[in-house]
């Protein structure tokens, strides 16, 4: 089975569950199969290594308390309003947006996803197992959730107490814990075999949010769709994925190490994304000032980029390929790689300053113009073209 009919199977098997929610869902699947196409397995292989649909679709169904009709195949909420928070219901809290100068989150082996909706309030959603323990703190305009997870032995000391009634809910929970901390590893491909989406910090923002946003989880990504924020964004993780899509920001600063960075469609007056060991992705990126896009031991890719004071992409162990960009000042810089590209504009716009070693080069070493390119490797070679209006 390949992805698109996975994932439209599985949107129909989760039928009474709120739309929005539904999509979450799906997003958490579809970047677990792009973690295994990234491992190395085909499409279809990675569709797969998952759990078969029904038994994906049971399991979330029944943290959602939903009750699956047998009959025609339909759906109905099992859940009463007066529903107290045990584990499997969110705990939500919410803020009017006007009241939050900054939004924090810090939070250990939780993913974080961020979405924009029509509302005036910001809204945090999560759920609180046996191993979590969260904070709340709000101070001068500062809006601060922390995570943490208890340690092995307050949780072994709690089950020795109520051995008979709580046991089996223990390990269930402490094994979710040790699921979020190996989400890196498992089977090889980044994912376990089965990961709940419910193990997520929900976030939502209103359509225009006029404050900062400042998320650092490890272990877990950290995934942004679709948010405007009149500030400054910060995500950092280890471990794992950073993925902003169609976002609106003053400045924008994305960290993770051992994994990727995905970013697409931004209009920024900054953009820095830096990772170790992963490789980063800049599509669609329009900033009025800078952009960087820097790892070690990975790949850049940067499509359409457009900044309007400097460019710079860098990397070691890896390639730099960047095509229609367009800026003033351009650094690419590798070593032990290829750089490849296309550069809006002509040769006679660019003094340029370029060299290789062990490698060809398509530029000339030194050329005069207003603007400045400036690329060099080792161990590789340079193939960087001009695209004429």
């Amino acid at each position: 089975m390949e992805r698109d009919a996975f994932l439209e199977e599985l949107r129909t098997r989760l039928n009474g569950i709120d739309e929005n929610e539904v999509n979450d869902i799906l997003s958490f699947y579809s970047e677990m199969i792009d973690d295994r196409i990234e491992a190395g397995m085909s499409e279809a292989d990675a569709v797969a290594a998952l759990d078969p649909v029904d038994v994906i679709a049971g399991k979330i169904l029944e943290e959602f308390g939903v009750r699956k009709n047998a009959d025609d195949n339909t759906a109905e909420n099992t859940r009463s309003d007066d529903t107290k928070p045990d584990g499997k219901n969110p705990i939500v809290i919410t803020r009017p947006s006007d009241s939050v100068k900054e939004l924090v989150i810090d939070a250990n082996t939780k993913r974080v996803r961020i979405r924009s909706a029509d509302t005036d309030n910001i809204e945090l959603r999560y759920n609180i197992g046996k191993a979590d323990i969260f904070s709340l703190h709000e101070d001068n305009g500062i809006l601060h959730l922390q995570h943490s997870l208890r340690s092995f032995g307050s949780i072994y000391n709690e089950m020795k107490q109520d051995f008979g009634e709580s046991i089996r809910e223990l390990l269930s929970d402490f094994g979710s814990m040790l699921q979020n901390l190996g989400n890196r590893f498992g089977d090889g491909s980044g994912a376990f075999k089965y990961e709940s989406p419910e193990s997520e910090i929900h976030v939502i923002l209103p359509l225009k949010y006029t404050g900062n946003v400042n998320i650092t989880t490890s272990n877990s990504r950290i995934i942004a769709d679709d948010i405007d924020v009149e500030g400054d964004i910060r995500f950092k993780t280890s471990n794992s994925r950073i993925s902003a899509t169609t976002f609106r920001c003053h400045n924008a600063d994305f960290k993770t190490t051992n994994s990727s960075i995905i970013c697409s469609d931004a209009d920024t007056d900054n953009i820095t994304a830096i990772s170790t060991n992963g490789k980063v992705m800049l599509e669609k990126i329009s900033s009025h000032n800078a952009v960087e896009g820097g790892t070690t031991n990975g790949r850049i890719e940067a499509s359409r980029v457009r900044a309007g004071s400097s460019l710079f992409i860098h990397t070691t162990n890896g390639t730099v390929n960047a095509e229609y960009i367009s800026c003033p000042d351009i650094r690419m810089k590798n070593s032990n790689g290829s750089i490849s590209g296309s550069i809006e504009g002509s040769l006679s716009d660019y003094r340029i300053d370029s060299g290789t070693v062990n490698g060809r080069n398509s530029l000339p070493k030194k050329y005069d113009g207003h603007k400045t390119l400036n690329v060099h490797t080792m161990n590789g070679s340079i193939n960087v073209s001009f695209l004429l209006p």
